[in-house]
């Protein structure tokens, strides 16, 4: 609710603007039929006084352009000034440089010249402003003593006024709304700052640079009785400062003037000079092309308020809309891979039927042998087409199923490592959904992969003399955090140098480990342990042994468990496909080596991998 001190400007302001109206109908006939160019202008210092010091402003540029009368229109507030622009009242816009920021992104106003100050008689096209409290407050020599504290700036939307000290307060952890017990604001003037700090009715305030040395000068003040909460020195700068500077206050086109007559206004004011009496009306140098303003971006991204007032964030809408021919792939990818799973299983079953259908014939049915060993040979070959045909499919889609999983999983991984802004927690969750089940399903592709690559004898090994410590314990730093995410002591107890050295292929006997300890992890239970160990025996063999202490095996399945696509019955909800110990087994049995397995229920699980050792000087 407005007090009647607050609507007091306000409603002067309005007069002021009446009689601009008004001034326009008692001009001489040659300006009445000029072409009326409308300037809204910020007056921050009350709009009799700021229409003193700017009118001038526009007479010049009356007297510059022929056939065009100019006319400054003040607003104390900077919301109706706002509202005004955008019903396109006005043509020109002189104003503070966050909401020339907000009325560029908003309507699209374009600066065209930079305000030069005129201060202590030197020109300046950046200013701050300060935070300053009574000198006699001795409780309040630092910014954190503004904590509990009364404090009055000039408007919420004010830039000198306000923003500039708001981001001075939050770069040194400061949260008005959190840490001061009140924050008010003078409806736009920045002189009854000053007296309401004088007065004592605030603790502190902020104005802008050179108003406090302004007042002082026209003996309104005396600076004696008043000092800064926050110092900051800039070079060239003269004036008391407790913030960044800023450039000065643009003079800026609106979206529907037209680009030549906003030349021509660029022309007369750069070619103003200091002497004129625009320039000492309104105690300025005069104009400079426009400066850079992305320092008040800056400014208005951090705080979040005007047009960045929604600056980061997120929806599932916008998602959707970048992403959405990726969730249409990844859907098609997933069912293409789900069918790809459908008929290698459906294709795996039928070679096992042939298989034991070969078997029974031969045992039981020798007197038959003959007769049928053309059918059963045709029936082999058909088999062996059907692999080959398998084999070759997984391996020609192999590209088509990766490349696409893979883009997903880098998109996803970016959405939620990025910075600029992060994520929000919620969409956060979601995402870490998306890249759980890609890589679970690209887990899948490749353990099928892997097991059409040894089933169909085209799988080639790098095999190398190896002392296999180093891969143990790169193994155990691999697995080591998902044993730390599920709570499980992860130990490893390697042999002896000059123990482990054995003909292997590096990167298999790595993947066998890597599944081994990954399933000892996963069918554990929090605080549950898995141990690698390693040793050398009497029949100079190294023995690889993974033992855990989680569920266990029944004893019924466990001649299962090397079976591809046969999972066994567990209670709980891990994923997996049955193919990763089908592949370790057969990559084990391809490097010379045996895989055994014992286990009981509800006490554990323990793999024991045999390999031939070798001499160091083996080659």
């Amino acid at each position: 609710m407005l007090t009647k001190k607050s609507r007091c400007p306000r409603l002067l302001s309005a007069c002021l603007r009446g009689m601009a109206l008004i001034l326009l109908l008692c001009l001489p006939l040659q300006a009445v039929y000029a072409d009326t160019i409308r300037i809204a202008l910020r007056a921050h210092s009350g709009a009799a006084r700021d229409m003193a010091k700017w009118q001038p402003t526009a007479d010049y540029l009356s007297s510059q352009i022929p056939g065009h009368q100019f006319v400054m229109v003040p607003f104390e507030d900077l919301v109706e000034l706002t509202s005004a622009v955008g019903h396109s009242d006005f043509d020109f816009v002189l104003t503070n440089p966050a909401n020339y920021i907000e009325l560029e992104m908003k309507y699209g106003a374009s600066r065209i010249a930079t305000l030069q100050n005129l201060r202590h008689g030197a020109a300046y096209t950046q200013y701050g402003a300060v935070i300053f409290t009574r000198a006699d407050r001795q409780d309040i020599q630092e910014l954190n003593d503004l904590k509990g504290k009364t404090f009055m700036a000039v408007s919420p939307t004010a830039m000198g006024g306000w923003r500039m000290a708001w981001r001075t307060l939050q770069q040194n952890d400061l949260d008005p709304s959190r840490d001061f017990a009140a924050l008010k604001f003078s409806g736009g003037i920045q002189e009854e700052v000053v007296h309401a700090v004088l007065r004592g009715d605030v603790d502190a305030g902020t104005v802008r640079t050179d108003m406090l040395e302004g007042m002082a000068r026209n003996g309104e003040i005396d600076l004696h009785n008043i000092r800064l909460v926050h110092t900051v020195k800039a070079e060239g700068f003269p004036f008391m400062l407790s913030t960044e500077l800023y450039p000065e206050w643009p003079f800026a086109k609106l979206k529907p003037t037209s680009v030549d007559l906003a030349k021509q206004v660029a022309i007369a004011l750069l070619a103003m000079r200091r002497d004129q009496p625009a320039a000492l009306s309104g105690q300025y140098v005069g104009w400079t092309v426009p400066l850079d303003y992305q320092p008040v971006h800056d400014l208005l991204k951090a705080l979040r308020v005007g047009p960045y007032q929604l600056y980061g964030s997120f929806s599932w809408a916008d998602v959707w809309h970048r992403y959405w021919p990726w969730f249409i792939t990844a859907t098609f990818v997933a069912f293409a891979a789900w069918l790809a799973v459908i008929y290698v299983f459906r294709i795996n079953q039928h070679l096992r039927k042939v298989q034991r259908e070969l078997q029974t014939a031969r045992d039981t049915l020798e007197q038959r042998v003959q007769a049928r060993t053309e059918e059963l040979e045709t029936a082999k070959d058909m088999a062996e087409k059907a692999s080959h045909a398998k084999s070759e499919f997984l391996s020609r889609m192999s590209h088509e199923l990766r490349t696409p999983m893979n883009a997903i999983l880098g998109f996803a991984q970016l959405m939620e490592y990025g910075n600029n802004p992060p994520l929000p927690e919620s969409h956060q969750s979601n995402v870490r959904e998306i890249l759980l089940a890609g890589n679970h399903l690209l887990a899948l592709i490749n353990d099928v992969l892997d097991l059409a690559t040894i089933e169909s004898g085209r799988l080639q090994l790098d095999m190398k003399t190896l002392d296999i410590r180093d891969t143990l314990e790169e193994v155990q730093r691999i697995i080591q955090p998902l044993a730390e995410c599920e709570q499980i002591s992860l130990t490893l107890e390697s042999c002896k140098q000059g123990e482990c050295t054995v003909v292997v292929d590096s990167t298999r006997l790595k993947q066998v480990l890597i599944n081994l300890l990954s399933n000892a992890v996963k069918y554990n239970h929090p605080g549950g342990s898995v141990t690698l160990s390693c040793l050398r025996n009497e029949k100079d063999q190294v023995l690889l042994t993974i033992e855990d202490t989680g569920i266990g095996i029944a004893k019924h399945q466990l001649e299962k468990i090397f079976d591809p696509f046969v999972r066994l019955d567990s209670n709980t909800h891990i994923e997996g496909t049955g193919i990763g110990l089908s592949v370790t087994k057969q990559l084990v049995e391809a490097m010379g080596g045996t895989i055994e397995v014992d286990s009981q229920v509800g006490k554990g699980t323990r793999f024991r991998i045999t390999l031939d050792a070798a001499n160091e000087t083996t080659t």
